[in-house]
């Protein structure tokens, strides 16, 4: 199967593709496929109707699961099973069932727990009411005592700040992940406004110290793909997050905040914040 590499020109038909077919998941918007191309070997096979991503550093012949309408996915997934080696990640259970019933028998499936995305109720996460969030308030509580802290948004005028504190997280970060994100962060911020990207900087004492950000998944679903400070103080990590969703526009029902990476202090953190759901997520390959 023929792809071809990832640009700029692809967002408003790959985004087109993946509204109409009511796809969520953040590891299918364009962004984040833009931000990722490099690090994780993508290409991409695109039609009018389907794309499907590519992915090297998960296998010679593994893909996204693609996103599409089902005959067009029935009709590529025929096709490259004659390939060897054929395998999908980021494949949902409604993928499973559309594999099961359109190809019975033929794939098995292994659930990836790293790669579940996890879903937030937007309003939950402004107002953190009730005893589920007393640890989040209090982590919060303490950064509003202890520091002088103010918020702006970022700005083309100001993204050379969220630079910095990218490059000075990567210089400090001791990070159990397979794959590192600095790259994919610099992407993002040096392609801010046509990636449709919105974010806050938190400064302490006037001082550039974190870093929020993501962008529109769907008209009711934002998704946060950055998250990153200076160096580590309790709690503002917290703080952060709160502040960035605290300023989305109330269209916005749901975060997306995306995976853990089988990272257990990122996988805590998730926990934490009280997810109302997991978009869960598997490899799948013939048997």
């Amino acid at each position: 199967m023929i792809t071809e590499e990832i640009n700029l020109n692809m967002k408003e038909k790959i985004e087109n593709i993946r509204t109409k077919y009511g796809c969520e998941r953040a590891s299918h918007a364009f962004p984040a496929i833009y931000m990722w191309r490099k690090d994780m070997n993508l290409t991409i096979h695109i039609s009018e109707e389907l794309f499907a991503v590519k992915c090297d550093m998960r296998g010679s012949n593994t893909w996204f699961f693609p996103c599409g309408g089902d005959e067009e996915k029935k009709k590529f997934i025929t096709e490259i099973m004659k390939t060897p080696k054929l395998s999908f990640c980021y494949t949902t259970e409604k993928d499973i069932a559309f594999l099961n019933r359109e190809f019975p028998e033929q794939f098995e499936y292994i659930e990836c727990e790293g790669d579940h995305e996890y879903i937030y109720d937007a309003t939950e996460q402004k107002e953190l009411k009730g005893r589920r969030f007393s640890n989040l308030r209090n982590h919060i509580n303490k950064v509003r005592t202890n520091y002088n802290v103010s918020i702006d948004e970022i700005t083309p005028c100001n993204l050379d700040y969220a630079l910095e504190i990218n490059t000075a997280w990567t210089e400090q970060a001791n990070s159990d992940a397979d794959l590192e994100d600095d790259t994919a962060t610099e992407e993002l911020l040096n392609n801010w406004e046509i990636l449709g990207a919105k974010g806050i900087i938190v400064n302490i004492d006037d001082e550039p110290y974190s870093v929020v950000a993501g962008y529109p998944i769907s008209k009711t679903m934002f998704d946060i793909c950055l998250a990153k400070q200076k160096e580590n103080i309790p709690g503002l990590s917290t703080y952060a997050k709160h502040m960035f969703i605290s300023s989305l526009s109330k269209e916005y029902f749901n975060i997306n905040a995306e995976e853990d990476l089988n990272i257990s202090g990122l996988r805590t953190m998730k926990q934490q914040m009280r997810p109302i759901r997991l978009i869960k997520m598997y490899d799948s390959g013939l048997k």
